[in-house]
């Protein structure tokens, strides 16, 4: 749906036009929540963007990664590579582990050897002057144009997912929300916090975004059978 046909189906349910102007920003935010709090599939990035890093200091922020599309970093960097290091650095998981290996963080080289990441923090053994390769998920772009659509949420989720919780959002911020269609206010509240659990977590006959999100991320994944590796014996999925 676009911004468009979104904001029309929220207006016939919030009829207060002192609403209007917000809806925009509601659905810009719901997108925003929904991709912090999930890892979205069309989220995360596919081709790199490049985070340059130089002899001057071993610690980055991804926000300063570039992208060609002018994508913006939101969480999990989970690939970076190099020149040197095509097939991708195993990525440490806190930062203060390279200070074992050079507490003061005066080495130099000519390239890269060791990456950290944490959080939004990577840092680098040696210090080198190159350009990183990385990958992570996305800040979703915003909708402006009415014909925009939410960056990153399923088509089929728009409605079902991104109305109930913008119509949440506006009972919660004005208490005279109208709700004469569905009832007293405690049963609206109800009945909109149910439409939100049924898109995000099905109902019964329709599948929820979340096990959309779970199914996209085990595409192309391979099936482990027999005994695995660290595992029980008689293997696992």
């Amino acid at each position: 749906m676009t911004l468009d046909e979104l904001t029309l189906e929220i207006k016939q349910v919030c009829r207060d036009p002192s609403m209007e102007q917000s809806i925009t920003t509601w659905l810009n935010q719901a997108v925003l929540e929904l991709a912090g709090s999930y890892e979205l599939p069309t989220l995360r990035l596919r081709t790199a963007a490049t985070l340059a890093v130089t002899t001057s200091n071993y610690l980055y922020s991804l926000s300063a990664a570039t992208h060609s599309s002018s994508y913006v970093y939101m969480k999990r960097c989970f690939r970076i590579t190099s020149s040197t290091v095509e097939q991708g650095f195993a990525l440490e998981p806190s930062v203060t582990l390279l200070d074992d290996v050079d507490a003061d963080h005066s080495d130099t080289g000519t390239s890269v050897q060791r990456v950290a990441v944490e959080g939004d923090q990577v840092a680098i053994y040696p210090k080198a002057t190159e350009n990183l390769s990385v990958w992570f998920y996305r800040k979703p772009v915003n909708m402006a144009a009415g014909t925009s659509e939410p960056d990153g949420i399923p088509e089929s989720y728009h409605y079902r997912v991104l109305v109930p919780m913008v119509v949440l959002r506006a009972m919660r911020l004005y208490p005279d929300f109208p709700t004469a269609t569905v009832g007293d206010e405690t049963k609206a509240l109800q009945w909109w916090t149910a439409r939100l659990n049924a898109g995000l977590y099905g109902d019964g006959v329709q599948p929820g975004m979340l096990h959309f999100i779970q199914k996209a991320q085990r595409v192309g994944t391979p099936r482990v059978r027999g005994a695995a590796y660290g595992g029980r014996v008689g293997g696992r999925w």
